[in-house]
């Protein structure tokens, strides 16, 4: 059986043998196209409609790299130069998953292998009329190497973005995120409120959305901004001591000092007080009073002209065993920011009290928050500002 099929190979080749480097046809007897080397098909269509009902079965391969021609050539050739451009134009379909292989069609291009379509699908692509089924994660339009991208109309370059991520519009050397080469208009865009800066020229958006400049000059304090806090619970101390304590209400505000203006901010506090003594001490306590602090990202300070004292008990009214009042301050504090940057400052208040020997009870901001006498008072602050921007 051998023999006869060596036989009829051998008979074969020697019919064919003249027209080894001639044009062939595979699936029929119909002479090929005369542009084509090879046409596979099993009937004539000279108009273009279906010749075959059969396809082309590629050859499946476990490709071992990137840049390597092995399976189909030995170690040896596969590394040889001449080898690599000799199959240059090659195709196969990868079925091994590697680090920079995946499954699909590939060709070999004389030094790698290049991928075919979009993971290796033929038939993939970015159509003109839309995509559907699309992964952001893994399908997207751009490069994949260290080079830029150009969007055109008209054969010319309308938007370019760089290899490092700037995108230019009008301008193929972006220098910037964002680089606009030509005049921009731009619709409801919503910015937030900013003032000025004085003297000098600044970017300006109409409400129409055009973007122009705008010259300002200095300008006057206007109103800023207001705010506010009431306290939620009392604070209570009754620690003995004979020197000053100062204890944190937690009643405190932030205010914001924009870039290149002066805020004027007025401060008003209202804190309930309240002195509970034993009735049976002698009177051993000196003032009760709210200190005023102004915190800045350098340090924390007392602001002076905001904090209050008074004096609790007499003699005379020894057998007085408890008094409350309100401690009411006021100040006012201006702000002058010269940088590029937002300025914060804190403005907070913390209960005084001086020399409470005996460890009497002392409240602040309310006697109690809730009960017959949670209406004494509630402790509370507000500030008003004023702005102006800076010559």
């Amino acid at each position: 059986m051998k023999s006869i099929l060596s036989f009829i190979m051998i008979a074969v080749l020697s019919i064919l043998g003249g027209q080894a480097h001639a044009q062939v046809t595979i699936g029929s007897g119909e002479p090929p196209a005369k542009g084509a080397l090879l046409d596979m098909k099993e009937k004539e269509a000279a108009n273009g409609t279906k010749n075959a009902e059969k396809g082309v079965l590629f050859p499946r391969v476990e490709l071992s790299g990137l840049t390597s021609l092995q399976p189909l050539l030995n170690a040896a050739d596969a590394v040889d130069a001449t080898q690599k451009l000799i199959h240059k134009g090659i195709v196969v379909y990868n079925v091994k998953v590697s680090a920079n292989l995946q499954e699909g069609f590939y060709y070999w291009d004389g030094t790698k292998w290049v991928i075919m379509g979009s993971g290796g699908n033929l038939a993939a692509g970015w159509e003109l009329q839309g995509n559907s089924g699309t992964d952001p994660a893994k399908n997207f339009v751009g490069t994949t190497d260290n080079k830029d991208l150009s969007i055109r109309t008209n054969s010319k370059d309308r938007i370019h973005i760089t290899s490092g991520g700037n995108v230019g519009i009008g301008n193929t050397n972006p220098q910037y995120v964002l680089d606009v080469a030509d005049t921009a208009h731009v619709n409801n865009l919503k910015v937030s409120d900013a003032p000025l800066l004085a003297n000098a020229t600044n970017m300006v958006i109409d409400d129409n959305g055009n973007v122009g400049r705008a010259y300002k000059t200095a300008s006057n304090f206007t109103f800023g901004d207001i705010y506010s806090v009431v306290m939620g619970a009392p604070i209570t101390n009754k620690d003995p001591h004979n020197n000053i304590i100062k204890i944190p209400l937690n009643v405190q505000i932030e205010v914001t000092t924009p870039p290149h203006t002066e805020c004027l901010y007025f401060i008003d506090y209202n804190m309930p007080c309240h002195y509970i003594k034993n009735n049976s001490d002698t009177v051993k306590i000196g003032y009760i009073g709210v200190t005023l602090f102004k915190t800045t990202i350098q340090s924390t300070a007392e602001l002076p002209e905001g904090s209050r004292k008074f004096t609790t008990f007499r003699k005379g009214y020894s057998n007085t065993n408890a008094i409350g009042m309100p401690i009411i301050g006021k100040a006012t504090d201006r702000i002058r920011n010269e940088s590029d940057i937002p300025q914060k400052t804190t403005y907070s208040l913390s209960g005084y009290i001086e020399m409470n020997v005996n460890g009497d009870e002392v409240r602040f901001g309310m006697y109690a928050a809730t009960g017959e006498n949670y209406n004494w008072g509630r402790g509370t602050m507000s500030v008003l500002s004023y702005i102006k921007v800076l010559d």
